[in-house]
């Protein structure tokens, strides 16, 4: 049966070349400074929200209040610990470093990523954690949208993975959280592919559209400033049904095996794509 999956989606409509290496040529390239960046910050969130969801499952609901969830929370010297061994973990599986790090130098570079990381976790914990009331803690959703099919007319699944889904008195709420070092763009939220998916997945099981959907942004900028940047919104059923559309889309160009490169510059850079420097399309090669 035909499995899609946010990141498969996102891949694909990002960069059709890259989604081909990595899921049809099963090519595999260490990820970069960022990327392990992200897992680590991942990595941090995810214990601190299972812990909160601890509470929450031992007393029952409406028998806590924000207070006790919070005092299950791990002190910031363990949310920063926990994203360093995160961190060096991904690492030692590899890393795809930029021009840029070489010459930077990769130990520094890769001291740096990690301080960033560590960093970011701890503003997560402080700055975020303690406002949420964790209902599903990377809450996995398969459902099977009504009409998608494949080309032999295998009807498609969708699997979605949601970092945290949030209860709150006027309804739930996925988070999802994000690693950058500068601020998003205004209406990011708004625009995301990803908390689309995510609506939609919380549709199929829940039957009801989440209240809000929010990217969690942690910022280091270069000079080393933290904050935390959230962009909150919201989607209806026209938003979903274009989702549902954008899926049978991407089947579509899978079954015609058509699969364009995208253009050079934001996340096509080989800062955030490890093929980009084996990528025929960007001068570089193609180990084919």
């Amino acid at each position: 049966m035909p499995r899609w999956s946010h990141s498969r989606l996102f891949k694909l409509f990002h960069c059709g070349e890259a989604f081909r290496r990595q899921y049809l040529e099963n090519e595999r390239a260490p990820g970069t400074l960022p990327m392990h960046r992200g897992s680590a910050v991942a990595e941090a969130v995810r214990q601190q929200h299972l812990r909160q969801h601890a509470v929450r499952e031992h007393l029952g609901p409406g028998n806590y209040s924000q207070a006790e969830l919070n005092d299950a929370l791990p002190d910031v010297q363990e949310v920063e610990d926990i994203a360093a061994q995160a961190f060096d973990e991904r690492a030692r599986e590899g890393i795809t470093y930029t021009s840029d790090e070489e010459s930077e130098g990769s130990t520094q570079a890769r001291g740096r990523s990690k301080d960033d990381a560590i960093a970011m976790a701890g503003m997560y914990r402080d700055e975020v954690a303690v406002q949420v009331d964790p209902v599903g803690v990377e809450r996995k959703t398969v459902f099977r949208p009504r009409g998608l099919t494949d080309a032999k007319g295998e009807p498609l699944e969708i699997v979605t993975v949601r970092d945290v889904v949030a209860d709150t008195p006027f309804g739930r709420v996925v988070r999802d959280t994000k690693t950058a070092s500068k601020s998003p763009a205004a209406g990011t939220a708004d625009a995301s592919g990803q908390l689309s998916v995510y609506a939609l997945a919380e549709f199929a099981e829940t039957g009801q559209l989440p209240h809000r959907l929010t990217l969690d942004y942690l910022v280091v900028t270069p000079t080393g400033l933290g904050k935390v940047v959230v962009q909150e919104t919201t989607r209806d059923g026209t938003q979903l049904r274009a989702v549902v559309e954008r899926i049978r889309a991407a089947q579509a160009a899978l079954d015609a095996g058509v699969f364009l490169p995208a253009n050079p510059g934001g996340l096509c850079s080989e800062r955030w794509c490890a093929f980009w420097r084996t990528c025929k399309y960007v001068g570089g090669r193609d180990d084919d």
